[in-house]
């Protein structure tokens, strides 16, 4: 039985094995809704983020607090492109919306 399984191990990616961990203890939304997290984040130019106090992810919406009017216009306007990227950035559609606070 263990030379079965160090088999196993010894011919499975890493990541294949974490994708199966997460899906066998219903984790893999969660793990989803982190990852649009940082990678919204990644996309927010770097001298915008200090304006950025939170960003969230709820079911399938992504929610942004931000301190000032104008960098919400502005990061409104790059909502759509946002959810494209961030959904192809996970190879699924995680992300139907960005809200503002």
């Amino acid at each position: 039985m263990i030379e079965y399984s160090q088999r196993i191990m010894e011919d499975t990616p890493v990541s294949s094995l974490i994708q199966q961990f997460l899906r066998n203890n219903h984790r893999e939304d969660d793990f989803l809704a982190h990852t649009a997290v940082e990678i919204y984040q990644l996309l927010i130019p770097e001298e915008l983020r200090p304006g950025i106090s939170k960003v969230s992810c709820v079911n399938d919406k992504l929610y942004v607090e931000t301190t000032n009017a104008s960098l919400r216009f502005e990061l409104m306007n790059m909502r759509s492109d946002h959810v494209a990227q961030i959904n192809a950035d996970l190879g699924k559609n995680v992300i139907s919306d960005i809200v503002f606070r």
